[in-house]
């Protein structure tokens, strides 16, 4: 069994019910459970749509999904109970855009993709347009460079800010971050989160508690391991306090963070099966390295997760691994019923700490 590298979403309303959205061939299918009828429902959300797109869930449980056509054309489609409404957003067509992102913040919704400027120097555009009081205010986050490939961007909405962190080419690619202030709708400067001049593949990002964060591939004496850092961020700086690698260097990747009860999580890809390691002080001390068997023996998915709003919630994620339809469940953390211990390989580099000034 293996893993499929397909787009994938779930969405969870406050009843706990569940909709899973994928795209296949130009159509997104989404498969609607129902928690207390234990009923699915198999529906057509929209056609002729390429392949980027997204999904978030308002506070009233109404469902909003962006996607492009195969017109080139921007639509924003919203699904609550039995009705659903399409609207072409924007007058005329654009160019392919990627890591397209939907961001739901109340009323106010936020959209983020990268547009390619320059093929010859491998430029891309990050694009956000805001809608507030019946107004879409479009912003130029940041134009950026890749060596190779688009690596994806990442979204956070917390106190009152907007923080997108992105790849940009210095003498390598590094990670930078970039902060809108959804009052004033301004972006801040951006500040660079790396400086290790390794090739760097995939990112995932969490903020909790004032703690940035970050993990993402690291390229390391020929093979990828997966690589940790955390900042604070409570006087308006990136201080970096922790940065570790996480994994044996064995070809690792799709690195994902949740913040489950009161572990923190990364999960990880490993020759087609899934690994984790977790913390329970915010990142400074990790457990030991498990191997979930099950991943070994079937088919998963890495799933985009969008919840429905609330400060009860006892998980926070951008994304999870998960069986496929129809038994759709996560992978990879939680309760470790079925896992195999994986000695962490001693190097001098694998660990090191920034201490606290």
């Amino acid at each position: 069994m293996s893993f499929y590298n397909q787009k994938s979403s779930i969405v969870t309303d406050s009843l706990g019910n569940i909709f899973n959205l994928e795209w296949r061939d130009g159509v997104i299918i989404g498969y609607y459970f129902n928690r207390f009828e234990e009923e699915i429902e198999k529906v057509e959300i929209a056609n002729n749509v390429l392949e980027e797109y997204d999904v978030a869930i308002r506070s009233d449980d109404c469902i909003y999904l962006i996607y492009q056509g195969n017109d080139k054309h921007l639509y924003l489609s919203n699904i609550f109970k039995e009705e659903k409404e399409i609207t072409q957003i924007t007058e005329s067509p654009i160019p392919h855009v990627y890591n397209l992102q939907l961001l739901l913040d109340g009323d106010d919704i936020h959209i983020f993709y990268d547009i390619l400027i320059d093929e010859g120097n491998k430029v891309y555009r990050i694009y956000h347009h805001h809608y507030n009081n019946n107004h879409w205010n479009t912003n130029i986050v940041e134009d950026t460079r890749v060596l190779n490939i688009l690596n994806p961007i990442n979204i956070i909405c917390e106190n009152e800010k907007i923080y997108i962190i992105f790849y940009d080419l210095v003498e390598n690619e590094e990670i930078f971050v970039k902060t809108y202030d959804i009052f004033e709708q301004i972006w801040s400067n951006k500040t660079r989160l790396t400086y290790d001049t390794s090739s760097k593949l995939y990112l995932d990002t969490l903020l909790e508690n004032n703690i940035l964060h970050l993990t993402y591939s690291k390229y390391i004496d020929g093979n990828f391991g997966i690589s940790y850092i955390n900042f604070d961020i409570s006087n308006n700086s990136f201080h970096k306090k922790v940065e570790s690698i996480m994994s044996n260097i064995e070809n690792c990747s799709h690195p994902i963070l949740i913040k489950y009860l009161d572990k923190l999580w990364i999960i990880w890809l490993e020759y087609e099966s899934i690994f984790s390691r977790y913390s329970t002080d915010d990142g400074s001390k990790w457990s030991n390295i498990y191997q979930w068997r099950e991943s070994k023996h079937i088919d998963f998915v890495r799933y985009k997760y969008a919840e429905y709003p609330t400060k009860d919630s006892n998980k926070k994620l951008n994304y999870s691994f998960g069986k496929v339809y129809p038994d759709i469940s996560f992978l990879g953390f939680g309760p470790l019923d079925n896992i195999i211990e994986i000695p962490l390989k001693k190097k001098k580099f694998l660990i090191s700490k920034i201490p606290m000034i």
